[in-house]
Parts: C-alpha cells; structure tokens; sequence
C-alpha cells in the first residue's frame, strides 16, 4: 500500500550536515555560536541536532521555554543555555539551580 501524499513540501534532516556547517562557521567567526533552537526543532527533534552541533563546539543554545533548557540538562546538554521566553518570578530559582540564563 502506498502512502497517501498530502503536502508537497517536506524536510530533510543530515545531523552530519548540521555538524560540519557548524564546524565550518567556527572556523571562519571564530566567536562564539548561540544556536536557537525551537519547537522541538519544528517537530525534527532538538534533542538530536543540539548534541550534534554540541559536538561541532557550539557554546550556546537558545530555547524558548524553560521546560526546553530543563529536557535538555537532563538529555545530557552541557552547553550554556539563554531561555528567550517570559520567566514567572517563582520559577527564578529552578533557572539557577538548572545553572541557566535568561533575557532580561
């Protein structure tokens, strides 16, 4: 049985292309990268490209919500995390003891 085309659209992940361009784009800066990620990488899992381009010395990553930066630590994310989102006041602390950052 043949699946049913419905978009004629689609998108194609290479987490091997993903860490080289990130290589390549060290090299040539030579700064520091924040790469955003969102949306659960637009439904393509963020948990798999953050540990590749991890790989490929990215420092940062920015995420939007904390529950993201959360996942990610406990995913094994060692990179500094900057939350792009609103913060509630009570949740503060769980950014500090989570040792991330966020925009003020």
């Amino acid at each position: 049985m043949k699946a049913k085309q419905t978009y004629a659209t689609w998108v194609e992940v290479d987490l091997n292309t993903i860490q080289n361009n990130d290589k390549i784009i060290q090299e040539q800066i030579q700064t520091p990268i924040l790469a955003v990620v969102n949306a659960n990488g637009y439904g393509h899992g963020y948990i798999p490209v953050t540990k590749v381009a991890e790989q490929a010395s990215v420092e940062w990553f920015g995420v939007t919500r904390l529950r993201m930066a959360a996942k990610m630590k406990e995913e094994g994310i060692c990179c500094k995390l900057l939350v792009l989102g609103y913060i509630p006041p009570e949740r503060i602390e769980e950014m500090i003891k989570l040792d991330v950052s966020l925009t003020i």
